[in-house]
């Protein structure tokens, strides 16, 4: 039986030590081209678009590496998106709960996952976001059990070729085949992500961000011929025509000349040098205007938002884009799961344990971090009331809080008691209302807006009295008698504040007071 590598292709042993691809002084693998966005016209970008579909795409790669050099906000952006799927926790699960499956997969996790070539080989496959695909050779090492990657090695795009009939399948380029080789099987890992429909060489997000760079460009030169001509104030000479001849004027010429770089100038008795610095119109906000949009294309293009990357923006604004680039991440972080999984991952748990082996499930966890402010907020007043029960292990879990270990010293903490009364009135049985429409003569709005009331001072007084209650509480436990915790009381209780619970109690019957009021 045949292992298999991510496009069907069987696994030929004799491959998988052997670097097949790799750089050629003289041939179609060459480690430098040159470069193809100096003086970049329409013309010459719709040209490279254009070849780059019919199945040349050496300049439409160029031109991609190129961006991420000279256009720093395309590269900042590409960056980001890369960097949030790269960056993120990675786990291995096994695929059952056998004892073999679980072997399988701490060794998966031991030999490949937690290597620091195994993330930078994730961030290489990521260089497929700008330009549709990415191609990285694993070198195995099989000197010793089990055989492990030796490396991750980044292969130029350019040294590859979509196939002529379909231009869907990925080839080596061979100086004597036109058509390229048949990639080797398991020789390569290929991404592909899933960024559009269609040919895999228009999905890459140069070709959206292309004219951007190019309008950038002709934007920046433009912007700095104007800064050169306007940028600096107008230096005027002044003489008397009737008095200084021709000698002192290339004198006051001189001195003007020079004083755009030394800022001093000496002129004779009679003459006069004026700074004046005048506005030249409205081009520089122009200019920028039109830089700044296209910076937000592109934003736009990358990340699917551009309230992170730019400013003006609202929080709840930001919040809603957020999700948008959410989004965009758990596409990214699926289309490399899968590749790695079948590339990568498959591979070494079949060639190390067999055909029929248990395969272990890579996983990249993008998940944004849970708020644990609201998580508290929302479960801990069901669990005060007695209506839900939750287990230790799952708190300690959701906060990252180890489980405690014998003969260690820990402190035990409790939840404070309620309260048996509220303002004088009992709380409500289980299974009573704790206000009744009937017994107030009122309307069941009423009713509920008591409740919260009620609910709120209550939350209040637990929190504002919990210091007082745990003071007595140590005092009762120091004291031997009854009668020494009685005298040893009124001490006690003169160091108690009382400002907070008479804030909270002027504050909840004023609340009570207009609820009152506003009530027919």
């Amino acid at each position: 039986m045949a292992i298999f590598d991510q496009f069907g292709r069987a696994i030929e042993k004799r491959w998988l030590t052997k670097e097949i691809a790799r750089a050629e002084t003289s041939g179609v693998r060459p480690a430098i081209y040159d470069a193809v966005s100096n003086g970049l016209t329409p013309a010459r970008l719709a040209n490279i678009l254009r070849t780059a579909v019919e199945g040349d795409a050496v300049s439409y790669l160029s031109l991609a590496e190129e961006m991420e050099e000279r256009y720093l906000h395309y590269r900042g952006v590409l960056y980001t998106r890369k960097s949030s799927v790269s960056g993120a926790t990675l786990s291995v699960e096994p695929l059952d709960e056998s004892p073999r499956a679980q072997e399988i997969a701490d060794a998966c996790s031991k030999h490949v996952v937690k290597r620091s070539i195994f993330r930078s080989m994730l961030f290489d496959l990521l260089d497929a976001l700008g330009k549709s695909y990415s191609v990285v050779e694993p070198i195995w090492y099989t000197a010793s059990t089990p055989w492990t990657y030796k490396a991750f090695e980044w292969r130029d795009q350019r040294w590859f070729h979509y196939d002529r009939v379909t231009q869907r399948e990925l080839r080596l380029r061979n100086q004597n085949n036109p058509d390229g080789d048949p990639l080797p099987g398991g020789a390569f890992v290929v991404h592909t992500p899933k960024i559009k429909s269609g040919l895999p060489i228009r999905g890459g997000l140069a070709r959206v961000a292309a004219i951007a760079y190019m309008i950038s460009m002709y934007t920046l030169k433009d912007w700095l011929a104007y800064m050169e001509v306007f940028g600096m104030p107008l230096r005027l000479g002044k003489y008397d025509p009737d008095r200084i001849k021709e000698p002192e004027r290339l004198t006051l010429r001189t001195a003007l000349a020079n004083l755009g770089h030394d800022a001093a100038a000496m002129i004779p008795e009679g003459m006069d040098i004026e700074i004046v610095d005048v506005n030249r119109g409205t081009a520089g906000p122009l200019f920028s205007s039109l830089a700044d949009y296209v910076d937000k294309q592109v934003s736009k293009g990358v990340l699917g938002q551009t309230m992170t990357t730019d400013d003006g923006a609202s929080l709840s604004q930001a919040r809603v884009h957020g999700e948008v680039k959410q989004d965009i991440r758990v596409a990214d972080a699926t289309d490399l799961t899968a590749t790695v999984q079948e590339g990568i991952i498959r591979p070494w748990c079949q060639l190390n344990y067999g055909e029929d082996a248990p395969i272990c499930r890579f996983l990249i966890d993008v998940e944004p971090p849970e708020d644990l402010k609201t998580f508290t907020e929302t479960v801990l007043p069901w669990v005060e009331r007695g209506g839900l029960r939750v287990g230790a292990g799952f708190i300690r879990d959701k906060f990252g809080i180890p489980d405690p270990v014998e003969d260690q010293e820990t402190e035990i903490l409790e939840a404070v008691p309620k309260a048996p009364v509220s303002f004088g009135r009992p709380l409500p049985a289980d299974g009573e209302p704790a206000l009744s429409s009937q017994s107030i003569g009122n309307t069941s709005v009423l009713e509920n807006e008591t409740e919260t009331l009620v609910d709120n001072a209550t939350s209040e007084w637990r929190r504002i009295m919990s210091p007082q209650q745990k003071a007595v509480s140590e005092l009762a436990n120091a004291c031997n008698s009854y009668e020494e915790f009685k005298s040893r009381l009124g001490t006690l209780i003169e160091q108690f504040n009382s400002d907070p619970f008479l804030d909270m109690l002027v504050s909840q019957m004023f609340k009570a007071r207009g609820l009152g009021d506003t009530q027919p």
